[in-house]
Formats: structure tokens, sequence, C-alpha cells
């Protein structure tokens, strides 16, 4: 999916930088219980922002600006969610249910 804002267009990547990005904000990992609208908004700022190169010197984006795009065209954000759920089974494949309880008990030792 290829997104423009600010005069950039950017195809959109499911990175692993947008997960950091996320938890370094809201100090918590990315889950589906703690999701609210307002942390799926910057989730998906966080997966834009982090998708064009150079994103972490260059300020291309703001969250305003982000906003502004979002509130321009009410489909940009069913249009994120799609892209988000084709590609949110990644922690599924990194870290299946029956490992996530191994690891929590192993950290709890």
């Amino acid at each position: 999916m290829t997104v423009k804002i600010n005069d950039n267009e950017v195809e959109l990547r499911f990175t692993f930088n947008a997960f950091v990005e996320y938890e370094n904000k809201f100090n918590e990992p990315l889950t589906l219980e703690n999701l609210s609208i307002g942390k799926t908004i910057w989730f998906y700022y966080f997966v834009v922002l982090c998708s064009k190169k150079g994103w972490q010197t260059s300020g291309w984006l703001t969250k305003d600006e982000f906003d502004e795009w979002l509130n321009d065209d009410p489909h940009r954000l069913i249009e994120l969610s799609e892209f988000t759920s084709r590609n949110l089974n990644i922690n599924d494949v990194l870290a299946p249910k029956d490992d996530k309880k191994k690891l929590k008990k192993n950290t709890e030792a």
C-alpha cells in the first residue's frame, strides 16, 4: 500500500520499528487487549512514519500532520486498518500463544 503525505510518497512496510516506537511511547507491548482507538491511531502513525527510509533523522512527519491527513479522508483509516490486519499476524508467527506462556513463566521465576 502506498500513501502520499506532505508530498512524500511512501510504500507502507510493516516493520519492527513501528512496534518499538509504540512500546517506547506507551511503555507496554502492543496487544489487542490494550488497544484503544487513540492507541490504534498512534500505532498507524508509527507504521506510516517508520515506512520511510531515513525516518529516524528526517523528521518527515509529525503526529499532527498525520492526524490532519487522516481527517482529510475517513477512508484512510479503513485502508490502514485493512493493511494492518493483513500484516498483524506476524506476532503469532514470531511467538505462538504457547511460547508466550512459556516465556512469561520463565521471566517470572
